[in-house]
């Protein structure tokens, strides 16, 4: 059962066909130092044993609730676990990925110590391997106003600060916020809203959320034209900065979704998909290459390409020849 009076930890893990990879993501989760939790494992429609290995953990464990439902994506699923959560504070776990033993520990303690709204953990990418997770002596903090850690959406530690899970929430925040459904870039809609509303935000430099790739998934996975739905979100938080006189913040964001745009034209083109952008979207080729001529080095691009498209040898070529300046493609 969860304690809300003493500082009850509510961990909202979206479940949909992860049969493979959630014995490992729950074993994280009850096996925490930090014991004064309840655990709510939506299944959003699974059609694997998903649905199945989430009953049988809650036979055994009186902290966990699950919640079947009928497939509606994972915008979805994360608010049906908002709304059945009791604890004074929440985390989101995504269900192929897991824990270290010391998460909810060393998010509460950070959070609590410095009086702030939101603590933020590191991450590491993992493959198929699990980590050893060792015990975690020392780290280092770094404490922020809300809008200082808004500009850190614009950094390299723009992933450990945007997405939704690897984070420690005052539950308070969810009066007011869902995450949009039919978004594959939901986390973009929300994230900055509450960093900014924040007073204090700490984030600390140790990897205690472990990030699966699958690139056996990945290699088989084709550009989705519903990637261009973060332009909506760019747009929404370009307004949401005007509206707050962030002007600087606002002409950050216009930068990143031009540079994102220019990307997801390119890869467009190089799937033969580029017809099929949405009108207000389409960039001219030409305007494309130019913008990340001058965002990219090449050491630059090489991480960035590695760290997000990884999928495709094609993509990777263009952007090379891009970069090196050539125009025949």
């Amino acid at each position: 059962m969860c304690d809300f009076i003493k500082d009850c930890i509510s961990v909202i893990v979206p479940v949909y066909n992860v049969e493979k990879y959630l014995n490992c993501c729950i074993e994280s989760i009850i096996n925490q130092t930090y014991q004064n939790i309840e655990i709510i494992l939506v299944d959003d429609g699974s059609t694997d044993k998903s649905g199945y290995i989430c009953d049988n953990y809650a036979k055994k464990d009186n902290r966990i609730k699950v919640i079947h439902k009928t497939n509606g994506g994972l915008s979805s699923a994360r608010n049906y676990g908002i709304d059945k959560a009791n604890g004074k504070y929440i985390t989101f776990i995504d269900s192929d990925d897991y824990i270290s033993k010391h998460y909810c520990q060393i998010l509460l303690e950070t959070l609590m110590k410095y009086d702030a709204d939101i603590s933020i953990g590191n991450y590491k990418r993992v493959n198929e391997n699990i980590q050893d997770d060792l015990d975690i002596s020392d780290y280092n903090i770094d404490t922020l106003t809300g809008k200082e850690a808004c500009f850190k959406l614009y950094t390299k530690q723009m992933v450990q600060f945007t997405t939704a899970w690897g984070k420690l929430y005052k539950s308070s925040f969810f009066e007011k916020y869902r995450y949009p459904i039919g978004k594959i870039h939901e986390d973009e809609y929300v994230t900055y809203k509450m960093l900014f509303e924040s007073k204090k935000v700490v984030a600390l430099d140790e990897q205690i959320y472990f990030y699966r790739v699958n690139m056996d998934g990945i290699m088989l996975s084709k550009f989705s034209l519903k990637r261009f739905d973060i332009m909506q979100a760019f747009e929404e938080r370009m307004v949401y900065f005007k509206e707050h006189n962030q002007y600087e913040l606002m002409r950050l964001t216009e930068k990143e979704k031009d540079k994102i745009l220019a990307q997801y034209n390119i890869i467009a083109r190089s799937e033969h998909i580029d017809r099929k952008i949405p009108k207000q979207y389409k960039m001219n080729l030409f305007k494309a290459i130019k913008i990340l001529k001058g965002i990219f080095t090449p050491n630059t691009f090489e991480w960035y390409m590695f760290q997000y498209y990884p999928n495709s040898i094609r993509i990777y070529s263009i952007f090379k020849r891009i970069l090196g300046g050539k125009k025949n493609i």
